[in-house]
């Protein structure tokens, strides 16, 4: 688990970098910087939950495999947003690929 954790270290903090401020990120009503991170830091405090010898129970090694799937797609999605002034739209995330398009 401690790789699954220092993903979500990393994903947090390049949402910090990143992700617009707002409510309503790329157009999702409701959708903010602070919601979206708040959600990464509770998956990173259940984690902790997870003991050693669970890590060989299905489930876990399924949240690993879909959480390493996941966090490749938002991080390349988060390193290729250049610039606070751009927005995506059709950000719409499909069996784990991410669908965007830039608009400035």
């Amino acid at each position: 688990m401690q790789h699954f954790r220092s993903s979500l270290t990393r994903l947090k903090g390049l949402m910090e970098q990143k992700l617009p401020d707002g409510n309503d990120i790329y157009g999702y009503s409701g959708i903010s910087k602070q919601s979206l991170l708040a959600t990464i830091e509770t998956a990173y405090t259940l984690s902790h939950a997870i003991n050693d010898p669970d890590e060989t129970r299905f489930e876990v090694i399924s949240l690993k495999r879909a959480g390493s799937a996941l966090y490749k797609t938002l991080k390349d999605f988060l390193e290729a947003n250049t610039g606070e002034t751009e927005r995506r739209t059709g950000f719409e995330i499909d069996g784990g690929k991410v669908e965007s398009d830039k608009v400035q």
